[in-house]
């Protein structure tokens, strides 16, 4: 079965993440195709990733890796996305 879309941002914005390089709003949307960033960055951190967000004086989010010596956080009972879970 082919991943969903969401599924496949997810990865993408994870992924540049864990470059440890930021992603903001715009960069989601035109390197990935990403049009509700805050909803992925959501779910990756339902899943246990520590991700930070930083507003500007525009309140346009920037968000990264809190530390990517340790960039999961210990979770207990975190289970990875299965397909068709917050895709919707």
């Amino acid at each position: 079965m082919k991943p969903s879309n969401a599924s496949t941002q997810r990865q993408k914005l994870l992924d540049h993440l864990l470059d440890g390089q930021p992603v903001t709003e715009d960069l989601g949307r035109l390197m990935f195709g990403v049009r509700r960033n805050a909803a992925r960055i959501s779910e990756l951190r339902k899943a246990g990733w520590d991700i930070k967000t930083v507003l500007d004086e525009n309140h346009c989010a920037t968000w990264s890796i809190r530390d990517l010596r340790n960039p999961r956080k210990a979770v207990q009972g975190t289970l990875p996305f299965e397909e068709g879970s917050a895709d919707r």
